[in-house]
């Protein structure tokens, strides 16, 4: 994996982590966010490997 792959899926993550918090209300930093967010980056990370 690239370093710029790397940071790209980072930054995914953490927007993916605060757009749950702000628009779901989910509490920042919990396992629940973070498992989710992580969840998200790879099923991004999927179907763009598909194309």
């Amino acid at each position: 994996i690239s370093a710029n792959k790397l940071l790209l899926n980072i930054r995914r993550r953490m927007f993916c982590e605060e757009y749950l918090c702000r628009t779901l209300g989910y509490q920042e930093g919990t396992p629940e966010v973070k498992e989710a967010a992580a969840i998200t980056v790879a099923a991004m990370d999927a179907d763009v490997d598909n194309f």
